[in-house]
């Protein structure tokens, strides 16, 4: 069985490839939002497991993330991952070998990685500015806990 699975993005490349329009793509988007993709991936995420630990006093994280890293059928591409704002500790393969990884703009890009596929743990830790927030005691609410807390959007 194939994971391979439709978006909007590939509904539309294929369209224009074949030369013919969809009536009109679903949205779910609120009115005025421009679109925003996905971008393209080198590789299938078939599973993560992350162990977080959230100071809310302090407004820090540490983490580890345990990602099943698979290729697509054509092959093991670039493993690039979304990461920002914190500090990578290390990347490290199952069997705790090294994995070599630069992190720049966003972005921590892993070589390395099995072209078969391998579980890939990442550590990191930091003090967020955004995705996780912290809330406490506040000159109008001395009393109020600390608290962290994160939030979905749209797109």
């Amino acid at each position: 069985m194939s994971n391979q699975f439709l978006t909007d993005k590939s509904l539309s490349l294929e369209a224009a490839f074949f030369g013919f329009a969809l009536d009109k793509a679903p949205t779910f988007a609120e009115p005025g939002i421009e679109r925003h993709y996905a971008p393209d991936h080198g590789f299938v995420l078939t599973h993560v497991a992350l162990d977080l630990t959230i100071d809310p006093e302090a407004g820090t994280l540490v983490g580890e993330a345990r990602l099943d890293i698979q290729p697509l059928e054509i092959g093991m591409g670039e493993v690039i991952l979304d990461f920002d704002d914190m500090t990578v500790d290390a990347v490290e393969n199952a069997q705790g070998t090294a994995l070599d990884w630069e992190f720049a703009d966003g972005k921590l890009s892993v070589s390395g990685v099995a072209p078969a596929g391998e579980t890939v743990s990442v550590r990191w830790h930091g003090k967020p500015t955004r995705g996780l927030y912290f809330t406490g005691p506040t000159t109008a609410e001395p009393g109020r806990p600390f608290m962290s807390w994160s939030q979905c959007q749209d797109e």
